[in-house]
Order: C-alpha cells, then sequence, then structure tokens
C-alpha cells in the first residue's frame, strides 16, 4: 500500500509500501491530502491538477475546493472520472477524492457524513476494502467541536475490520510536537483524540519521524507573533501500519521567486485570475431585470430618473471621514471642502456616465492593498487583498444606494 499526505504550501506526502512476499504484494499506493484554499478559478484548478500529475499520487484528499455542481465536468474532463465531489458553498468548505487515472478500484459506496467536510468512499482494491475518510475540520471552535462529534457517530458505523485512511485538514492539533503554543480548540482535540484511540489509528508521518520538532504546514501571524502548527495529517488502522512505507512532507511549488520582474508578473496574473468574472447570460440578466418586483406605481421609473447635483451633494454628506483614499488620493474632507467649485461639474459627468453606462475612467480604477492572512506569507494565496478607490466612486455608489434604499 502506498500513502502520501500533502499540504499547499507547504504540502506533505507520504509513500507506503507493503511489505509481504512479492507474491502477495499489493500496487503500491501513494495518498495525498492537500488543502487548494479555493480551485474553482481556472488558473488555480490548473496548477493544482499539474502539480497532482507531477506527484504521481494514486489517491488524493482536496479540501477547501470552493465549487458547486457546475465545475464538476470540467474537473472530469481534465482528470477523468475518478473525481468524488462534496460541496458546500463557492466560497467555504468543499472537498474531492481523486483517483489516478491508472487506478479504477471497485467502489463500494460513496457517502456524504456531513456535506463539504467529510467525504467516504468505500473501496474495494486487489480483495482489500478500504475506506478512504477525507475531512475537512471547521475553523471556528465551536463548529469544529459539533462536526467532530458526527464525525465519531459516522466512524462508529463502519466496519472495524476493515481499513481504515482518515486524511485531510483537521484545523486541530493532538500533540505539543505538532504546534507552538496551546491547542485552540482543546474541546475539540479531546474528541479527535478519543476517535484515534478508539479506531486504533496512528499518525502516519509522526510515526515515521517521531523526534521532528521543527516541520510545520500551518503558520498564523498575530499580534507580531507566529503560531505554527501541523494541521494537515493522514491516519491509518494500526492494523496495517507494518505497509506503510515512508511519509513526507513536500512543498508544492518550488523555489520561492526573487527577481522582482518575475514577482510582479506572478502577482498580476494571480490577481488577475481571481479577480475575472464569472461568464454572465445577457438575455438571463435581461429578464431578472424586467422582472423585479415594484413597490408601489412609478417606483420604476422613479429609479430610472437621472442623478442630480442635490443627489451626489447628499450622498457626500453622508460619508464618513477619515477614510483611505483611491490612486488619485483626493479624500471626503477635500471634497467637501471644494465642492461648491468642484460639485456641478463632477455631478453632470457622473450623471452623463450613468445614463449612458460607462463610469469615468477614476472611478474604474483602484489600487489593491494586500492584508496578511493565515499561512505562509511567502504565498500570494495567504494574503487578502482590498480594494481602494477613489473617492468620487464612493460618492457614486453612495448616491445609488441611497436611491436603492428609498
Amino acid at each position: 500500500m502506498g500513502h502520501g499526505l500533502l499540504r499547499d504550501p507547504p504540502g506533505a506526502a507520504n509513500t507506503l509500501a507493503n511489505k509481504e512476499p512479492p507474491a502477495l504484494r499489493m500496487t503500491p499506493l501513494i495518498i495525498a491530502t492537500l488543502n487548494t484554499r479555493g480551485c474553482r478559478m481556472a488558473l488555480r484548478k490548473s496548477q493544482v491538477l499539474s502539480y497532482l500529475r507531477e506527484g504521481g499520487y494514486s489517491v488524493v484528499f482536496l479540501q477547501e475546493t470552493h465549487m458547486d455542481l457546475t465545475a464538476e465536468d470540467s474537473w472530469r474532463l481534465e482528470w477523468g472520472d475518478g473525481v468524488y465531489f462534496s460541496h458546500f458553498m463557492i466560497q467555504q468548505a468543499g472537498m474531492e477524492t481523486l483517483f489516478s487515472p491508472n487506478l479504477r478500484p471497485e467502489l463500494v459506496g460513496v457517502t456524504e457524513a456531513v456535506p463539504g467536510h467529510l467525504l467516504h468512499l468505500r473501496v474495494r482494491m486487489e480483495g482489500l476494502v478500504v475506506n478512504l475518510v477525507n475531512i475537512y475540520a471547521p475553523t471556528t471552535s465551536q463548529k469544529r467541536l459539533q462536526f467532530y462529534q458526527r464525525v465519531s457517530d459516522f466512524l462508529g458505523t463502519l466496519d472495524s475490520h476493515e481499513c481504515l485512511v482518515l486524511g485531510g485538514d483537521f484545523n486541530t492539533t493532538l500533540e505539543e510536537q505538532g504546534r507552538s503554543g496551546a491547542e485552540l480548540s482543546p474541546a475539540a482535540a479531546n474528541i479527535l483524540q478519543g476517535i484515534v484511540e478508539h479506531h486504533s489509528l496512528v499518525d502516519i508521518w509522526r510515526d515515521h519521524h517521531p523526534d521532528d520538532t521543527s516541520t510545520f504546514i500551518f503558520v498564523r501571524v498575530e499580534a507580531h507573533r507566529s503560531h505554527h502548527s501541523r494541521l494537515d495529517r493522514i491516519y491509518l488502522s494500526r492494523f496495517h501500519l507494518s505497509q506503510a512505507h515512508s511519509s513526507n512532507i513536500q512543498l508544492e511549488d518550488g523555489a520561492p521567486l526573487t527577481d522582482p520582474v518575475e514577482m510582479c508578473g506572478r502577482a498580476r496574473d494571480f490577481y488577475t485570475s481571481l479577480f475575472s468574472p464569472d461568464p454572465t447570460d445577457p438575455g438571463a440578466c435581461k429578464v431578472l431585470w424586467e422582472e423585479l418586483p415594484v413597490g408601489r406605481v412609478g417606483d420604476r421609473d422613479r429609479l430610472e430618473l437621472p442623478f442630480t447635483l442635490a443627489k451626489f451633494s447628499e450622498a457626500l454628506h453622508r460619508m464618513p471621514t477619515n477614510k483611505s483614499q483611491g490612486m488619485d488620493g483626493l479624500t471626503v474632507e477635500f471634497y467637501r471642502a471644494f465642492w461648491d467649485i468642484l460639485g456641478p461639474d463632477l455631478a453632470t459627468v457622473w450623471a452623463e456616465s450613468l445614463q449612458g453606462g460607462v463610469l469615468p475612467l477614476a472611478c474604474r480604477r483602484a489600487v489593491l492593498a494586500l492584508l496578511p492572512k493565515k499561512g505562509d506569507l511567502h504565498d500570494l494565496r495567504n494574503w487578502r487583498p482590498i480594494s481602494l478607490l477613489s473617492t468620487g466612486y464612493k460618492i457614486v455608489a453612495q448616491a445609488i444606494s441611497l436611491r436603492l434604499g428609498s
């Protein structure tokens, strides 16, 4: 049997090899687990699939896929039929279990025990029945506590004599070696510890690296301090532990970029993909607009009236001050100070733009500022982009909001 544990990034890949006599030996199997942090967009999906193909993994547990039913066909087209999904929301959770195109086990059953968080596949490979359980634990303590109780209940329904592989992103640690600092959800950790003991499970990577105290997978920066932990793991039934050959933690994406030009290019490509709009159907949009409900006679006509200087003035004076400005550097305070001079001309430009359906260029530009999230901060995916828009754009948006609010 082969086994892999891999995290994105850094990831981990473990390899298990059967140590039985040659005549009884199973085909080597490599199992991997990978938190994709969203692979709905075409560029990210391509990166994940390319990485998995290069790794030669037999079975892959993916978490945080952020997909829905509409994305399934494209994955099967690029990977093959051996893909099994459990969706939640396009911005939250979601998971997949993939089989290599070269591996086609007999599928006995599929269970979405907790949609988007627990996917179970029961398969038969060369006479051995294996329960492949892919999990993604919630990030909040209370939900994680409830989740592990459901995991415990579900695993209790499985045949204890069959091989169990439990892998994924646990968002919980069970040992001091697996973290720097205290476990943030001890109650959830207690339930998970009970699951491990009751089902005689072994953390494969720790079993192969008992003295390692410096290898971590997840990094969180908080109050100028970093907290490290190993949240992604694969557990195997103790009765099958002799078949586990090796276990490794791997980087997904080679050496980091150091050239400024290449770094800018990578950032541009990443955020171009991230902010690319999903395709829309103009006909469907027209139907939606025509069928929008109206409260009173004449409401729609009033909504479509041209905006006046008075409306933009009201919007400006309702806006909060001391806020970040866009690339022109002009603040709310500036507009208020010189509104008597600028207001009439700006109101004319904005009103004509809204009637024509195209905003001025100054209202269509933004400065992206990046705020650190969790994880390795050398990875672009761990920086949350916020758009610093011009105050002029904000005034227009506020005027529209006020009209809709009435």
